[in-house]
């Protein structure tokens, strides 16, 4: 398990108003590749980067666009993400999307 600094969980306080309600729909939505706000919580902290920008993938993501679509012509979305960084955020939603399958999988 990665070992944090600080709670990655204590900025929800800070958050805007505005962020906090995209979060809370993605939540909401009830397709199995929305985006896990902890996860986008979690990847945030990892790969040192705003949450913004990691939900904003990790939406684009879920709706089907491709990392050089999104590379390339939602560089306005995603904060001025990079190729590399943002294969690296998918890798990384795969992975935990693929531990919490096997957890609650295991746990049944």
């Amino acid at each position: 398990m990665v070992q944090f600094r600080t709670d990655p969980l204590s900025g929800l306080r800070t958050l805007p108003p505005a962020l906090l309600s995209a979060l809370s729909r993605m939540s909401a939505v009830a397709s199995p590749v929305s985006p896990n706000p902890e996860h986008v919580l979690r990847l945030a902290a990892e790969l040192n980067l705003k949450v913004f920008q990691i939900a904003a993938t990790a939406q684009l993501f879920a709706e089907g666009a491709t990392v050089p679509f999104i590379a390339r012509y939602r560089k306005e979305v995603t904060g001025e993400l990079d190729e590399v960084q943002v294969l690296a955020i998918r890798d990384r939603l795969e992975q935990l999307r693929a531990m919490t399958s096997f957890e609650v999988a295991r746990s049944a």
